[in-house]
């Protein structure tokens, strides 16, 4: 092989690491997520009409299914050749956002949170914690699990 102007060597293993490293970096790049239980199973993210669905393609042969996130066929039939397996697996590894994840600095938010608090909050970038909700409550990041509900109040949503 050759690396950056110089020859090398690469052992098998290394042969191998090189090769999943490589189709790993094509895949982000295409946007697809390969199920690590059967690397075979490729899933791309599909939103069409609103809807969270997943396109699954078996590359061994070709064959491909649609699932939406919120109503999987739960049949024998639909589980054929593992589409539907490699679908739940793809949304339990990409869990769905929250409208308040997407937050951004300058809004005002009310956050329910799982101790029973209703405050408003001010999203803000925090140099070492980067986008926060913080008030004199508390600060919160916005993944936070005890976040249980939120709306934005400012500025209003005009719809």
């Amino acid at each position: 092989m050759i690396f950056d102007h110089a020859n090398g060597y690469l052992s098998p293993a290394s042969v191998m690491d090189a090769e999943e490293f490589f189709q790993a970096k094509r895949d982000e790049e295409l946007g697809r997520w390969r199920w690590p239980e059967d690397p075979g199973f490729v899933v791309y993210y599909l939103r069409e009409d609103g809807l969270d669905l997943v396109g699954v393609l078996r590359e061994s042969d070709g064959s491909q299914a649609r699932y939406d996130r919120h109503d999987f066929p739960t049949s024998e039939a639909d589980r054929w050749l593992g589409h539907r397996d490699a679908a739940v697996a793809y949304f339990e590894a990409h869990p769905e956002r929250k409208p308040w994840q997407a937050a951004k600095p300058g809004e005002v938010w009310i956050l329910s949170t799982a101790d029973g608090e209703n405050s408003a909050y001010s999203v803000m970038t925090v140099r070492e914690a980067g986008t926060v909700f913080e008030s004199h409550e508390g600060r919160y990041s916005l993944d936070d699990a005890d976040i249980e509900d939120a709306r934005r109040i400012w500025p209003e949503d005009a719809s």
